[in-house]
């Protein structure tokens, strides 16, 4: 009996993540083109910049991702250059701080724009544990060659003072309406 109950439980959280990017569809009367939450998510001790951020998008992944990691980049760095000059951070948060170094995330930093910031945990299972707090779910998986993880690849949006507001549970993204979200936002603080 317990084995049923815990394969029921398994195949819903299944089927759960799997409906995540239809929600905002099916969600009547909302607003945003992203999932509308509101609740606080662990801060992030991220460099100071020259300006403080009225809003921030937030990404898990590894910069050795060859599926939706890039794709997500490209996504952030298109909003970056729509949203040149506003008050809002782009933050990279590496799920693999064993070859995430601060030497390469200092790059991608650099390579990606100049409003965003990277952020490395200390170790594999901090990444994880912080991912999970915000809503993202990152799973080690060894293979042959090495490992990659299985992650959600969510872009999180989270005001200064770290209130998660949005959520984007895909990275087939319609970026005017993301940039729209972002923009009505900002036009609210």
């Amino acid at each position: 009996m317990q084995k049923l109950s815990l394969l029921f439980l398994l195949i819903a959280c299944v089927l759960l993540a799997f409906a995540l990017p239809l929600l905002p569809a099916v969600v009547d009367g909302d607003e945003f083109y992203g999932l509308s939450v509101t609740n606080d998510v662990p801060s992030l001790p991220l460099p100071v910049s020259d300006t403080e951020a009225d809003l921030r998008v937030v990404f898990f992944g590894y910069r050795s991702c060859a599926t939706v990691c890039p794709v997500q980049f490209g996504n952030m760095m298109q909003l970056q250059k729509r949203l040149q000059g506003l008050a809002v951070e782009f933050v990279f948060v590496t799920l693999d701080p064993e070859r995430d170094t601060d030497q390469l995330l200092k790059e991608t930093a650099e390579q990606l724009g100049p409003q965003f910031v990277t952020f490395r945990p200390q170790s594999t299972r901090a990444a994880q544990k912080l991912a999970l707090a915000y809503g993202d779910t990152a799973a080690r998986v060894q293979h042959r060659s090495g490992y990659d993880f299985d992650h959600s690849a969510n872009l999180y949006v989270v005001t200064g003072r770290w209130q998660r507001q949005l959520i984007y549970a895909r990275h087939d993204l319609n970026i005017d309406r993301v940039e729209n979200d972002l923009r009505q936002l900002l036009a609210a603080r």
